[in-house]
């Protein structure tokens, strides 16, 4: 009886260690096709992943955004 016993739990344990590795695996394999199905609708490839700093260091064109009101409160 405690032979059996010990098996079964000895089952259990495996089943449950064997389960936690294929769920991680199996998460990030999805997370994986999910991310590439996301990027082939966005039109991304493997070169454009490097970010553009080139348009951190335009100055802003101001002559274009209006001219500049200041309101008064009305009491």
């Amino acid at each position: 009886m405690l032979r059996i016993l010990l098996i079964f739990i000895g089952i259990l344990l495996l089943i449950n260690f064997i389960g936690r590795i294929l769920f991680h695996w199996i998460i990030r394999r999805l997370i994986r096709k999910s991310q590439e199905n996301f990027m082939k609708q966005q039109g991304f490839s493997d070169t454009d992943s490097t970010v553009n700093s080139h348009k951190k260091n335009q100055p802003k064109n101001t002559k274009s955004l209006g001219e500049y009101v200041d309101f008064e409160e009305i009491p």
